[in-house]
């Protein structure tokens, strides 16, 4: 499955639309009109645990205010990766890949 979506919020969420999705993929790109950012964040987990990694592939100025978080929503356990910012000033394109 690919989603779109986009956010200008100082957080976005990010999730499995399936609970029985163990992996999701981002291919992303981010910016505040100054800095940019694009790469790819994968996260994983066995319904217990869960482990991130974040591939940036290019960046003009510096994201460094940019983390990506994975977690596991409580009540549904989906997995769901939260981008988080310092501030709100920030744009976030991605395509969503649920494994």
């Amino acid at each position: 499955q690919i989603d779109y979506g986009n956010s200008n919020t100082g957080t976005v969420t990010i999730y499995t639309s399936e609970s029985n999705k163990n992996v999701i993929s981002i291919d992303y790109k981010l910016n505040d009109g100054t800095n940019y950012r694009t790469g790819t964040v994968t996260a994983i987990t066995d319904g217990t645990t869960t482990s991130i990694t974040d591939i940036t592939k290019a960046e003009i100025g510096d994201t460094s205010e940019i983390n990506f978080i994975a977690d596991l929503v409580t009540g549904t356990g989906e997995l769901r990766i939260r981008a988080v910012a310092d501030d709100s000033g920030w744009t976030y394109k991605y395509i969503i890949k649920n494994f």
